[in-house]
């Protein structure tokens, strides 16, 4: 009986529903940027210390069926002090679209660049 309960409860939460069109993160470092057809529509704020994360956005609400491209930034140094150094840089996510895994990323360098480090785009039309 215990095995069944456990059965269930692993199918209900490890099923994605369909439709859910979102990204997890388990890493940023140190803000990253969502941006839908070239306007941002979601920024992190500073995440500081590279903590591992699990932290889900939804980007459901900004896409319509115009809708052509998909892009994540990863933007690294010090908002409040540009002139701090930041050596380390790192972003980890999964994209789901349609409740399906479509890519998993996982990109980290230790370059001291600042500004935008990293950029992935998404075309939608390879997947509708």
């Amino acid at each position: 009986m215990t095995h069944l309960v456990y059965i269930l409860l692993l199918s209900v939460f490890s099923n994605p529903a369909k439709n859910e069109n979102y990204f997890y993160f388990e890493k940023i470092d140190n803000i990253a940027i969502i941006s839908i057809d070239g306007n941002e529509v979601f920024r992190t704020e500073q995440v500081k210390g590279n903590p591992d994360l699990n932290l889900k956005i939804s980007i459901e609400p900004f896409l319509t069926k115009d809708t052509k491209e998909i892009m994540v930034q990863i933007e690294n140094g010090h908002s409040y002090n540009p002139n701090i150094k930041d050596e380390h840089w790192e972003v980890r996510y999964e994209l789901f679209f349609d409740g399906e895994p479509i890519d998993y990323i996982w990109e980290q360098a230790d370059d001291s660049r600042t500004g935008i480090v990293f950029e992935k785009k998404y075309k939608l039309s390879e997947w509708r």
